[in-house]
This record gives structure tokens, sequence and C-alpha cells, in this order.
């Protein structure tokens, strides 16, 4: 998808190549996974902006929250994106008016929700790149990770292992086998208005970043994607969609039984 002409440019021309596979997996029979990645153009600037979004799959209609929040920030990206160009771009601007939409989206999903006499919610992970940086949006256990030399997590979990984690009390091996790996203690849609993690840093030519659902991650090694989604393989599209898929086959042939989604984009 892709937006016209945005209002101004810090001077920084920059491509990309990207590509997504998603899956509903071998239990479910919906998808609650949804995805958003669009590019638009802004004086000297070509901005892209990307999220997906996990469903909670203990609650209801989880599908219908991620789309509800991928529906705001597509909205957010088309309207407001140009209207923080035109008063001034900086970090906090930005981070006061994403977490606008991402509020909106939260009082519409609890509204919805309501209306039926339930719960639903849904995950975020967000990257904008812009002006030579990049900036993250988090809330929830989705992941964005810098591929490089190594996999590096960019975000961090809201679930009770990482709070556990963080207190000292698990070690990060302990957590991945913890049934309780997937309890959040954040999402959009349920409980009182989320407050995201912002993360921020350097967007320059070569980077490749992975978004992706939680489904991605518990079957497969952190060699294992890095091995496939090199940035030295991640030269093109079908090449980036084929590994994308051999590795979703493989976190389903390991039995991940969760929705799997993962989209990659590349700085050139």
């Amino acid at each position: 998808m892709s937006y016209g002409p945005l209002r101004a440019g810090f001077g920084y021309f920059m491509k990309y190549v990207t590509a997504f596979h998603t899956d509903a997996g071998t239990r479910k029979k919906v998808n609650q996974d949804s995805f958003l990645c669009v590019q638009a153009s802004a004086g000297e600037n070509n901005i892209l902006f990307a999220a997906v979004c996990d469903g909670c799959g203990g609650l209801e209609m989880g599908e219908e929250a991620s789309g509800t929040l991928v529906k705001h920030l597509s909205e957010w990206f088309r309207t407001q994106m140009p209207k923080l160009l035109d008063r001034g771009f900086s970090s906090d601007r930005l981070k006061k008016s994403l977490r606008k939409a991402v509020s909106r989206a939260h009082q519409d999903i609890r509204d919805s929700a309501a209306a039926r006499g339930s719960e639903s919610g849904t995950t975020c992970a967000a990257l904008l790149i812009f002006g030579g940086n990049y900036y993250i949006l988090n809330v929830g256990d989705s992941r964005i990770y810098l591929i490089s030399d190594g996999l590096y997590q960019l975000t961090k979990d809201h679930t009770v292992v990482q709070q556990q984690i963080d207190l000292g009390r698990m070690t990060y091996e302990e957590a991945a086998g913890d049934p309780g790996r997937s309890v959040l203690t954040r999402c959009v849609g349920t409980g009182s208005d989320p407050v995201p993690d912002f993360f921020t840093g350097s967007a320059i030519c070569g980077r490749t970043f992975l978004l992706c659902t939680d489904g991605f991650t518990h079957m497969i090694a952190p060699s294992e994607i890095c091995t496939y989604l090199a940035p030295s393989r991640c030269t093109s599209r079908p090449v980036i969609q084929s590994s994308l898929k051999y590795l979703t086959d493989l976190c389903m042939s390991r039995g991940e039984r969760d929705n799997i989604t993962a989209l990659i984009i590349r700085t050139c």
C-alpha cells in the first residue's frame, strides 16, 4: 500500500524491500493477526509505517480487535503524519500523536466488546522509519527485531514472565518454556488505557527489521531466524517471502498452535 506525497522532508530518501507471510496455523480456524505496511513520500523523504497486531486468543473476536487497531493506525498515518510534518516533526510529538491513536482504538474495541457483553484485546508492535531514524511503539508481546550479525530484540514484552525476569526471579531460558509466557500485563482493548513503550534508533541503509507476532518465535531459534533472514539473503521480495514461509512451516511442524505473522523491512 502506498499513499501520496506528504508535506515535509529532512533529506533522507530511503528505499525499502518489504515482504510478509501470515498463517492461521494448525489449530485455529480464524487468523486473529492483522498487519499494516504503507509508504509515502515527503519532500526528499520516503516514509515507511508498519505494524503487526495479534488479537488476544483468550478473549472474544481477537481478529476484530487487531483489525480495528490496524484501521486506526492506517488512518493515523494518512491524516496525522502530514500534520506532524507541517508543525515540525519531533519524537515527543510523534509519541503523543500515536498514543492518542492507540487510545482511540482501545476505546472502540472496548465499546464494541461491551455491546456484545464480552471482552476483546490485541497486541501491537509498530515501526515508523523517517529522517534516518526508526521509531517503535509496543504494547503486548508482538515484537520487532533488528537482524544483523545476530538477532536483536528492539521491543520489550508486556507479560507476566517478563515481569519476573525484570525482578530477577526468572531467567530468559526459564521464561522460554514457561506455560504463562503469553499471559499479558498490557494490551489494547481491555483493562485501563494502555501506556505504550516507545523506542528509537538509527535506520541507516542496509538495516533489516523483523516485525512478528509471538507465534513466529516460540518454536524456532534466533540462529535459525538469522540464517534464513540474514541481510545478505534479504535482497528481493520473492526470496524473503520464501524464507518467511519456510520458517512459518517450521514453526508449525514443531507444534506451534498460534497464528503466525512475520513482516520483513529492508532499508536500502
